[in-house]
């Protein structure tokens, strides 16, 4: 149109910008409004790579959102998984955000997700791991690890797994870590095993705090009083070779848990203890 600011182009467009680009047909530009639609999209953004799209529409802004698209982050042309979702948002060099996601081993459907999120960057709020895999007693796995940085300090983590011969188990992490002051987390599993009536469950923990130190301070005697803890619960001996993915016992079958005090000086130092394992 010579008289608009609308600028259309049937054939193909490639955009680059970047380490990012994007390619697709039948564009539509209007300059005025700065937006554009492309149908028959793909594109790269990092490691990650828009595979198809019905359609892609840029905003005023930064963000690029489609619609009925695949992604992946294997560099395969004909790559071991993608995500297929509804609709993504991509704020190219920040985050790729998405609803509806189902994730594919091949061409097969093995987990779905309400919500999908990826940093492009290095500062994150949250971010969503996802680890594929098989063996013979779960058959083909999709574990999600989703980690929350609710402050520099606390962390939050949310484990969500499919395993297409077991089912679904879920379980969550808090930790807090400020190693001048106090260092802990917990955490938990929880899965029903399909086709038996096994409920299994681990929680493990633990924590160090200080409680007092004047071993710097020149004008007394100085000393350092703190208190820790661990625990390991689970619902049976093999529950950590299994699921727990976690934490550093992983192929221990006892239960164990311990509390205790311990004072020290430049000279000394003194422990009050309490173990408890069941083996």
């Amino acid at each position: 149109y010579p008289t608009s600011a609308v600028v259309l182009s049937s054939g193909g467009v490639l955009v680059k910008e970047g380490e990012n680009a994007f390619y697709g047909e039948n564009a539509a530009f209007d300059w005025d409004v700065r937006s554009a639609t492309l149908s028959y999209v793909s594109a790269s953004y990092g490691s990650w790579r828009v595979m198809d799209s019905d359609q892609m529409s840029l905003s005023a802004g930064t963000e690029q959102k489609y619609k009925k698209v695949r992604i992946t982050s294997c560099n395969l042309k004909d790559p071991h998984y993608f995500i297929k979702l509804n609709n993504l948002s991509v704020i190219p060099g920040r985050r790729v955000f998405g609803t509806g996601a189902v994730v594919y081993l091949g061409n097969t459907p093995v987990f779905y997700l309400p919500v999908f999120y990826k940093p492009l960057g290095t500062e994150n709020k949250y971010v969503t791991y996802l680890s594929m895999g098989y063996d013979k007693r779960s058959g083909a796995s999709a574990k999600t690890t989703t980690v929350y940085n609710f402050t520099p300090k606390v962390t939050g983590k949310l484990f969500l797994d499919y395993f297409t011969n077991l089912g679904f188990g879920l379980g969550p992490e808090l930790s807090y870590r400020d190693p001048a002051r106090f260092n802990g987390s917990v955490s938990g599993y929880y899965i029903k095993e399909n086709g038996t009536s096994n409920k299994r469950w681990g929680v493990t923990g633990g924590y160090w705090l200080k409680l007092r130190d004047t071993l710097n301070d020149t004008d007394s005697d100085g000393e350092l009083y703190f208190t820790q803890s661990q625990f390991r619960l689970m619902s049976d001996p093999y529950f950590n070779n299994d699921y727990n993915r976690s934490n550093p016992y992983a192929v221990s079958p006892d239960q164990n848990a311990s509390l205790a005090v311990v004072r020290q000086t430049r000279k000394t130092t003194m422990r009050l203890s309490y173990i408890r394992q069941e083996v």
